[in-house]
Parts: C-alpha cells; sequence; structure tokens
C-alpha cells in the first residue's frame, strides 16, 4: 500500500530535526498537506517546479516529481492513497508508495498538458477531484481514477493565477468555492451539490479569502480572511444561512490568516 496509514497518528519527533534543517525561501502560493501516519509532509510551491516529500524525523527530503512548471496546488486524497498536483503545466494524479525505503508516486494520468491550474481538491470519497482552471476561474470535476469529466462550474471564477490555491473545499455534501467577480471584485463563497454540483447558496465575505476549509462532520465552513485578517465560520445548521462567526481582533489587527485547520471533534479551529 502507498499510504503511510499504520496505527494512530505518530507522536512528535522528540529530536525535532526538522527545525535544524537549511530554511528554504519563501512560499508563493502552494500548498502543504501530511501523510496518514503524520510522518512526512508535502510541499509544493508555484514559484517551484518540484513537489518535495520531508520526513519529519529525520528531515530528509525526496522530490517525488518535477514538472516544467510552477507547482501551485498538490493536495492528497482521503484515503491517502492519491496525490492530485495542479501546476501551470497541467494538473495530473498520482499513486502513492510511501512505505518503502525510497519514497515515490506513479503517474496516472495527465489532463490538459500545457494548460495552467491553480487549484484542486478531493471528494471525501476520493472518487472526484475538481480543479480551477488558472486563467478564467472555472471548475473542472474530474473522475479522480479514470480522469473523464465528470462537469464544470463557469459561472462563479474561483481564485485565478495561483492567488488562491486553498480556493475548493468539500464536505460530504457540498463543494465551497471561493472568488470574486464583478467590480468592484465582490468578494463570495458558492455552494454547490457535490453530487450534481447545482448551485445551493452564496456566502458573501467582508474580506478577500485565502482558504476555505470544512470541519471533519461537513457542518461549518472557515474562511482564513485578509483585509480584515482574521477567520469567518459559517454553519450549515440553519441551512448556511446564519452571519458567520468572526474570529479576529476588532479593526482586522491579526497578520495575514494564511491556513486554518479544524480539531478532529471539530470544536477548535487552528
Amino acid at each position: 500500500g502507498g499510504s503511510r496509514r499504520s496505527g494512530p497518528p505518530a507522536a512528535a519527533p522528540p529530536n525535532r530535526k526538522l527545525r535544524e534543517a537549511t530554511g528554504s525561501k519563501h512560499m508563493w502560493g502552494g500548498s502543504i498537506s501530511f501523510t496518514l501516519d503524520a510522518k512526512a509532509m508535502l510541499l509544493s510551491d508555484c514559484a517551484n517546479r518540484e513537489l518535495a516529500l520531508w520526513d519529519l524525523e529525520t528531515a530528509e527530503r525526496t522530490v517525488l516529481v518535477e514538472r516544467s512548471d510552477g507547482i501551485c496546488a498538490s493536495v492528497l486524497a482521503p484515503d491517502g492513497d492519491s496525490l492530485c498536483i495542479a501546476a501551470r503545466d497541467g494538473l495530473a494524479m498520482f499513486r502513492l508508495s510511501l512505505d518503502v525505503a525510497e519514497p515515490s508516486c506513479e503517474k496516472v494520468w495527465d489532463a490538459q498538458s500545457g494548460t495552467a491550474f491553480s487549484a484542486a481538491a478531493f471528494s471525501r470519497d476520493s472518487k472526484t477531484v475538481a480543479a480551477v482552471l488558472s486563467e478564467s476561474g472555472a471548475i473542472e470535476i474530474f473522475d479522480a481514477r479514470t480522469n473523464s469529466k465528470q462537469a464544470a462550474i463557469e459561472d462563479f471564477p474561483a481564485g485565478r493565477h495561483g492567488e488562491y490555491s486553498g480556493a475548493l473545499a468539500f464536505s460530504d455534501d457540498v463543494l465551497a468555492v471561493g472568488g470574486r467577480r464583478g467590480k468592484p471584485n465582490t468578494k463570495q463563497v458558492q455552494l454547490y451539490s457535490a453530487d450534481s454540483f447545482e448551485k445551493l447558496r452564496t456566502l458573501d465575505l467582508t474580506g478577500n479569502f485565502v482558504q476555505l476549509v470544512f470541519s471533519p462532520d461537513g457542518s461549518q465552513l472557515a474562511v482564513a480572511m485578509s483585509h480584515p485578517a482574521g477567520a469567518l465560520v459559517f454553519s450549515a445548521g440553519n441551512d448556511w444561512a446564519d452571519p458567520p462567526l468572526r474570529l479576529g481582533t476588532p479593526g482586522g489587527e491579526w497578520p495575514l490568516t494564511r491556513s486554518l485547520a479544524f480539531s478532529p471533534d471539530a470544536r477548535m479551529l487552528c
């Protein structure tokens, strides 16, 4: 198997070797994700053609994928077996082999080679992947196994040109899409059915979004914000209609909120 899922998440390594590793340059866009056993992380960057796997115990860096242009997003499937890359030179799916002496990944398919993609997300069952076309912001939906196109969302431009690699998020029932439309660039999150991809609701934002993330049970949607910085938390309890909970100091004095994560019980947000 390729998912590194041997029992519960590992404890933090006591020697903290990764802290001693040579620092990397500032990330522009890109993404960070962890393997299911929490022993390694995947790091991509829109300005870098390489997708690297970092061993969190040894600080060893392994290049898993090298593209002809920058990798704006790399996302692991919830089952831990597949990896999707949204890059400036196309969209690609890989099968991971991590429980081996030399970690690697095997390409399964490539979509629209030469076309820039800026974001991607897997459905909760790992069977579907949604991806954002960088130039137009249109969203294309693919069967994760066969590369067959299932649907397209063209009525709402998601984050474009690699500016928001966290522009998509799936719960069991909903696909959330962050973007902006018209003038003066109204910021919104559109909710679509995760089955039919029909529009369900529009959530208005008071600033620029940076990342979308659903709670593990899908009952809450958190939006990382900038200008003003902080976070908005929407609830499914009233069909997403309640005013969102705002996290942050009055006046938006937080620094730019780049990333959010829910605790497994959905009671805490970091």
